[in-house]
């Protein structure tokens, strides 16, 4: 009877965790930013050998450290659909960074200032895709262009991150 009970009390712990982890990531890429003149890390997805996650990772790695863990998400279970087990695994980390900043806003992989943004605090910039919410609780957490992290359903994400280019200057 209290199985279920048990089993979202250990994925909220497992998703906490996450949040913490995921906060410290994004201010490791805010504090990129600053070092770099505002510019946020680069990315490209022109090559598609390239491990795009594993280059902001690198990228940050200096300013987060290289803390046993902190680039996996302890409910990373892969996703079936994508044939991915694992994505730390995978590649090398948990946490996606939104690609959609280079893919979409103008000029097309060109270096982005994170003050060309004039909604900071609605531009998604990383997400926990290792959580790929297929558990209990059915939540993802995001990391915002003003730094702050909260956790949303696959829905809210859905509608949220094709809004990149129009939250751009």
């Amino acid at each position: 009877i209290l199985f279920p009970v048990f089993v979202t009390a250990k994925e909220n712990a497992r998703r906490a965790k996450c949040l913490n982890q995921l906060k410290q990531i994004q201010q490791a890429t805010l504090s990129y930013t600053d070092s770099w003149n505002g510019y946020l890390p680069a990315y490209s997805d022109r090559n598609p050998d390239c491990n795009h996650p594993k280059v902001v990772k690198e990228a940050v790695l200096k300013y987060a450290g290289n803390k046993d863990g902190l680039w996996e998400c302890p409910s990373d279970h892969g996703y079936e659909a994508w044939d991915v087990k694992h994505f730390y695994t995978e590649w090398e980390t948990s946490y996606w960074f939104n690609d959609r900043i280079y893919a979409e806003v103008e000029p097309i992989n060109k270096a982005k200032e994170l003050s060309g943004c004039r909604y900071q605090s609605r531009l998604i910039m990383q997400w926990c895709i290792g959580s790929h919410p297929t558990g209990a609780t059915k939540l993802q957490n995001i990391a915002y262009g003003d730094g702050h992290v909260k956790p949303l359903t696959a829905i809210q994400l859905i509608k949220q991150v094709p809004k990149t280019k129009q939250i751009w200057v």
